[in-house]
């Protein structure tokens, strides 16, 4: 059983780390379908540029969360724990307020087949909630037993 606790952590930063990098290419890529979003949302309105901005801001604190996941997979400190907590905080917040276009996708989803739907949610909590814990664990200071 400890053999397996040694490799999971390293793997899951690993697929974690594409699925981030992944989302914040396809952000910045033109013609990819959230950028399209975002063009034709403040072609019509200068008021869409604060989703738009807070998307960018949680691709950065998405980004720099992996930091924290990287630590705390391979049982290394950096920086204050109180800053880890901060971030921590913070890419909560932006969980829930910085994903507008994620989020319309599945209000459309959820009007059309809500079953869809519930698989969406499960599947996204399944892939995030690891990253969530060990970003916690770490930032409150949660030693691992090597």
């Amino acid at each position: 059983m400890k053999r397996s606790r040694n490799w999971m952590w390293p793997s899951y930063f690993f697929f974690y780390s594409l699925l981030t990098v992944s989302a914040a290419f396809d952000f910045f890529t033109p013609g990819s379908l959230i950028h399209t979003y975002y063009q034709i949302g403040t072609a019509y309105h200068i008021y869409f540029y604060v989703p738009y901005l807070l998307n960018a801001l949680y691709l950065i604190i998405e980004i720099s969360s992996l930091v924290p996941l990287f630590l705390y997979a391979t049982y290394h400190e950096w920086l204050s724990f109180s800053f880890w907590r901060g971030i921590l905080i913070l890419r909560i917040l932006l969980h829930f307020i910085g994903r507008s276009y994620e989020f319309n996708f599945l209000k459309s989803i959820w009007h059309d087949q809500p079953q869809y739907a519930y698989i969406i949610i499960f599947l996204s909590a399944l892939i995030v909630l690891p990253s969530l814990i060990a970003h916690w664990r770490y930032a409150f200071n949660y030693r691992r037993k090597k």
